[in-house]
């Protein structure tokens, strides 16, 4: 079950520009939804996540960034092109 307080509570750090509370884990398809009905209403929040989704620190940060955004209809620009997942990797797929 969805945790409404939870997701708040992560939301309430994204529009603060604070990812602390999204990188602790990877986040769940339902949590993704619920994050991108709260995002859609903030475009600074969409701003934090689309940094984020390129330039987060972590994996972890990254994926969930982008799971939120996929699911915000109108955040993506028109020309976005994300780049290869192993674009991070080594030759023998370690994180480089």
């Amino acid at each position: 079950m969805l945790d409404f307080f939870l997701t708040r509570g992560v939301f309430e750090g994204v529009a603060a520009g604070s990812h602390v509370r999204l990188e602790a884990a990877q986040t769940s398809h339902a949590t993704d939804l619920a994050l991108a009905r709260f995002a859609e209403a903030d475009p600074r929040s969409i701003g934090h996540l689309m940094r984020w989704m390129t330039d987060g620190a972590s994996a972890v940060l990254r994926v969930n960034a982008a799971g939120v955004l996929a699911k915000i209809i109108n955040a993506r620009p028109q020309r976005t092109v994300l780049p290869a997942p192993c674009a991070r990797m080594g030759r023998h797929g370690r994180s480089t």
